[in-house]
Parts: structure tokens; sequence; C-alpha cells
């Protein structure tokens, strides 16, 4: 069986949809980027993503970035905030956002393209799957924007809300339980990457969703021993991103 491209038409269609939405769920904020924060100052992830934004600019404005690469990040006063900011994909973003925009739209845009991308990713799982632009429509605006993402985003905590990674693995995982090919194995291991360097709970719920979709494969008659190797490879390709990571 030969995938079916997804049309550009329809992929078009899809992202600017999604990205009408993304603008009206979070409306007034993309018309106030730099002086507007989604969620609540007070809470303990929303200050340490800022802090580590802003410790960053400190550091660059200074010249150098040595201590974002130790095992603590401190105050001056050396307080440890390991149990408040950790390096992460979202982190990240901010920091390439910063460099051009500063510090409260970096944040603020870092948000808006992440909904987006879970609005995307979770379109494209489901189009790949039913085929439907309506379905997928429907399906990702629920996945994107539905009560877990509201709670996580009124707290201000956008670690929780980065989910691509989920829909992403499902789609190459359940390719590759359909057609045993190394790409999707590779793209499936990647995601497992990109989930633990998300959040590690990310990493384990994708790990537990594998087991549960290849164990349905087994119960219907559709896995064989073929799927041990590019499984494994998929697998595999986490255990060098674990050992960084601890």
């Amino acid at each position: 069986m030969r995938l079916e491209p997804v049309p550009r038409v329809a992929a078009l269609v899809a992202v600017v949809v999604l990205l009408l939405a993304t603008l009206a769920f979070t409306w007034p904020l993309p018309a106030r980027l730099d002086s507007h924060l989604p969620g609540h100052l007070e809470h303990p992830g929303l200050q340490g993503d800022l802090f580590f934004q802003w410790n960053l600019q400190q550091q660059l404005n200074e010249g150098y970035v040595d201590p974002l690469w130790t095992p603590s990040l401190c105050y001056p006063s050396g307080q440890d905030l390991r149990a408040k900011v950790a390096f992460s994909l979202h982190l990240a973003l901010y920091v390439a956002l910063m460099l051009p925009f500063g510090l409260l739209p970096a944040h603020n845009l870092a948000v808006l393209l992440v909904l987006l991308g879970n609005a995307v990713s979770a379109w494209w799982l489901l189009w790949d799957r039913f085929r439907s632009t309506a379905y997928a429509l429907a399906g990702a605006i629920l996945f994107a924007f539905g009560p877990f993402v509201s709670l996580k985003l009124d707290q201000g905590f956008v670690q929780k809300i980065v989910l691509f990674p989920v829909p992403l693995f499902a789609l190459f995982f359940l390719r590759l339980l359909a057609h045993r090919r190394r790409r999707d194995a590779l793209a499936s291991g990647a995601c497992l990457v990109l989930s633990l360097l998300v959040y590690p709970p990310c990493a384990v719920f994708n790990l537990l969703l594998g087991l549960a979709l290849l164990g349905a494969a087994l119960a219907r008659g559709e896995a064989s021993r073929r799927l041990v190797a590019p499984v494994g490879l998929a697998v595999l390709i986490l255990v060098p991103a674990v050992v960084v990571v601890w």
C-alpha cells in the first residue's frame, strides 16, 4: 500500500484555519505581545520560565553563558532553582525568539507557536487516518484548545501544553506498524527524543502509547516478527538521549 501525500491545498487551508483558531483562542494576547502574559504570574512554573529568559538575557549582555550549562541555575543570592527551572524544548524556543524580539514577546510568541504546532500535528495525524478534512480540523481544534490546555495555559505552565510530540509519534508509529519502514522507525524514535526534551513524562506516555498500539496490532493479527527490528530501532534511538538528560 502506497501512502497518499497530503494535498497541498488541504494542508494550506488547515494551517490557515488552525492559525486563526490559535489567535482566537488566545485573544487578546496576539495584540499585546509586549505587555501581557498568559496565566497567573504567581505560578512557579511561569516564574521559572521568565527567570530563565531574564537570566539568559543578563548573561548575554555581560558576554558569557557558562552558568546556563552547569547543573544548577541560581539567583545572585545563591537560591537553587533546579526544582523550578529545567532546560527543555520550550525554553530553547524562548532563547531563539528572545534574541530578535525581547523577553515578553518571545515568551508569548513561543506560546502561540506551541499551540499552532499542537493543532497542526493533530490535524496531520487525523487526516492521515481518516482522509477527512472536516474530521481532522474538528479533532485538531478539540485536541489543541481543549480543557487540559486551557487549564495549563491559565496557570502559565507552558511546558505542560507542548503536546505536538504525541500526535506526531502516533502518526509515524502507526505507519511503522503498517509498513515496517526504516524511515518511520527513525521518525518514531525522533519523536520519542523530542517528547523527552519537552517533558520526561511525555516520553513515558509515548512509550506506553506505542506499547498499546503494538498490542492492538498483535491482537488483530496485523503484526509479525518483522516488526521487532524497526520497533527496536525506534526505541534504541531514545537511549542516548536518556543518558544525556540524566
